[in-house]
């Protein structure tokens, strides 16, 4: 009698486990009455982004996956970062971090600093950005490969106003100063490097090479 009075009692409690778990995840008895969203995003993208989560608040406080809200964020063009958590009793509080855009990439997109591909509506194209162009599936090398080109070229307060790398790997380097760089496929940093070392000897006030070709093995051709 007593091991069945203590399995009853282990089953009773497990059962209240159970309907205890189902009462506090029903909407009914715990809904969600306050959003916050907050981050540096406008009015317009914070709209857009409880447009988006709405669908996503129907299983109450406690039911409501924060993963899926917060990967759902992260789709937005905009958003780089979504924090989201509950505070008790009834509100979710969401902070939204802007992505931000380095360059423009085969004049239809942006790219965020690691690579990364937004088709994004909100930004102007005509600000200046870095003008990034190459194949498919070369975003990362490529911003990666302009990142290394302005670092070697800060000494001279030079800044790259594009980069291409064409289907065939030949890179190539427009200045702000609207001086192109023609790199070639291979030992691009060691060229570029060779090139800063001597490029005084090739300027003279309101002098600047219209064109620098690198291909070649041995020596360059300059073009004013």
């Amino acid at each position: 009698g007593w091991i069945s009075r203590r399995f009853l009692i282990v089953i009773l409690i497990l059962l209240a486990l159970i309907f205890f778990s189902f009462f506090i995840h029903r909407s009914l008895f715990f809904p969600i009455q306050e959003v916050l969203i907050q981050g540096n995003l406008d009015e317009t993208e914070q709209k857009e982004a409880q447009n988006m989560i709405n669908p996503l608040l129907g299983q109450g406080f406690f039911g409501v996956n924060l993963d899926e809200i917060q990967a759902t964020l992260q789709q937005l063009p905009d958003v780089g970062v979504a924090e989201v958590k509950r505070i008790w009793p009834g509100k979710l509080f969401i902070f939204l971090s802007n992505q931000t855009m380095v360059a423009t990439w085969n004049q239809h997109g942006f790219l965020n600093r690691y690579g990364e591909f937004f088709l994004n509506t909100h930004l102007d194209k005509t600000n200046q950005f870095l003008e990034l162009s190459g194949p498919e599936g070369s975003e990362v090398l490529v911003v990666g490969m302009a990142q290394q080109f302005n670092q070697l070229l800060s000494p001279l307060s030079l800044t790259i106003k594009a980069v291409h790398l064409s289907d065939d790997k030949l890179w190539s380097v427009e200045l702000d100063n609207g001086m192109v760089i023609q790199l070639g496929q291979s030992n691009i940093l060691d060229k570029l490097t060779q090139l800063i070392s001597i490029y005084p000897t090739l300027t003279a006030p309101g002098k600047v090479p219209k064109s620098v070709d690198l291909r070649y093995q041995h020596g360059m051709a300059v073009k004013w």
